[in-house]
């Protein structure tokens, strides 16, 4: 079931999907913190089982879910849906970037001004890097205050603001900016640019 409609609460564990770090490396710099417990969705096993303080599970979204609403945190990568979906649940929040993906830069960085926990890779200092996350208590909220109708709303406002600044902007004439309106409207009447 989607996360919006769920009533989350913390069981005491801690969510890790990480599909780009070894199982091996996640299960070694874990199981240095064996006070807490981890539930580690791995792309690469077909069975779940346990090694210590470690629930390994197969990639399924429904455990996942059930495992993302009810955990203390999550360590995964800064793609979108994840951390958007921890954010949304109030869930402490803990991303490391795939190397080489400009977008999970972006997102890591966007992360950050939620005071979500950043960490280049996964190494020998993850047990100290862990133990400063789990002290941090000024990750901002998510506020999700506009329904649909009023972004929609904004988006046509925004839109039909656009549209009068093109339109005199092609009565004046001449320029870089202006031969890019008449670009738009040449190639595609129905089109506009979104930035």
């Amino acid at each position: 079931f989607p996360v919006t409609i769920a009533n989350p609460e913390d069981y005491g564990h801690i969510t890790v999907y990480l599909g780009h770090i070894d199982d091996m490396i996640l299960h070694r710099q874990l199981s240095k913190i064996s006070e807490f417990k981890f539930e580690v969705f791995s792309g690469k096993i077909k069975n779940p089982y346990r090694q210590g303080n470690i629930q390994f599970y197969p990639v399924n979204q429904s455990l996942f879910n059930h495992s993302l609403i009810n955990c203390t945190g999550i360590i995964t990568g800064s793609g979108f849906e994840t951390p958007a979906e921890a954010l949304y649940l109030q869930k402490k929040i803990m991303v490391i970037p795939m190397k080489g993906q400009y977008e999970q830069l972006c997102n890591a960085a966007a992360l950050k001004g939620f005071g979500v926990y950043v960490l280049d890779n996964l190494d020998d200092q993850f047990q100290l890097n862990f133990e400063r996350w789990m002290r941090i208590q000024h990750q901002k909220k998510l506020d999700l205050t506009n329904s649909t109708e009023d972004i929609v709303s904004r988006i046509f406002e925004h839109k039909e603001g656009f549209n009068v600044k093109r339109q005199k902007a092609l009565r004046k004439g001449a320029g870089p900016i202006h031969q890019q309106f008449r670009f738009w409207e040449q190639s595609s009447p129905q089109s506009t640019p979104t930035s």
